[in-house]
């Protein structure tokens, strides 16, 4: 890492950027890339001034593709725990959580992911239709394996 930065003439914060950039991808597991996750953000929103001190430049930065999917994992970890507390705290008039086992094969769940994706992108149409919005919600549908593939010796 050290050779990297020194081949490509980084220094100060350009140099410490690389190093959580590099530590970032290296770490296994969501948990393991949070510290060089938030060590990048804070280093990406700093520009050092003439008197020596740092200053944000930018109100938007934008990612790797590494960066993004934690950020999205941790969005959705979030997002799923409200989900979870929506249970207990909105009406049931005021919500709309429901659930369905399924025992399907490969090429119906790729039938199933399709139907989920149109049902999103006509949902996305008819909120950005609505006027005079009064309220947020966020939609979240999962679709996810709950065994390993089974075995035809298994099923019986």
């Amino acid at each position: 890492m050290n050779r990297m930065i020194s081949a490509m003439g980084l220094a100060g914060f350009e140099a410490d950027y690389f190093k959580a950039l590099v530590n970032f991808c290296n770490a296994k597991g969501d948990d393991a890339k949070m510290p060089y996750w938030k060590e990048m953000r804070q280093i990406a929103k700093l520009k050092k001034g003439a008197d020596g001190s740092y200053r944000e430049t930018e109100k938007n930065v934008t990612a790797s593709k590494e960066g993004l999917a934690y950020a999205v994992h941790s969005m959705q970890r979030q997002m799923l725990r409200l989900a979870s507390e929506s249970i207990e705290r909105f009406e049931p008039q005021d919500r709309s959580v429901s659930s369905v086992t399924l025992t399907v094969n490969r090429e119906c769940y790729e039938r199933i992911a399709q139907e989920i994706d149109a049902l999103r992108k006509k949902i996305v149409a008819m909120a950005s239709e609505t006027e005079d919005v009064d309220q947020i919600y966020y939609l979240n549908v999962q679709l996810f394996q709950m065994t390993w593939k089974l075995k035809k010796d298994e099923e019986a």
